[in-house]
């Protein structure tokens, strides 16, 4: 009977779509700062899949003005989506 019992509760808990606040607000650390450098974004089109042939995928590279290509770097891939925040994806 307990064990029915907390299936049924994990199934209604994870039934229930989870939703994002619609009033949020990024803070002011998501904003261009004065005094920080600002890198470059490039764009390239990608339109020989031999997976995919006859599709063409344009996509971004941002480099930031520090990087220095005799050090390791960091890398941040978004796909199918982006933020609104981000350069080459502005809205205004």
């Amino acid at each position: 009977m307990r064990t029915s019992l907390i299936l049924i509760l994990v199934a209604f808990v994870t039934s229930r779509p989870i939703r994002a606040a619609d009033d949020y607000v990024p803070g002011p650390d998501s904003k261009k700062q004065p005094g920080v450098p600002e890198g470059e974004v490039t764009k390239y089109t990608f339109d020989q899949s031999k997976i995919f042939p006859g599709t063409t995928r344009d996509y971004w590279v941002y480099v930031p003005k520090q990087y220095d290509p005799g050090q390791p770097a960091c890398l941040y891939v978004n796909q199918d989506g982006s933020s609104s925040r981000l350069p080459w994806c502005s809205t205004t």
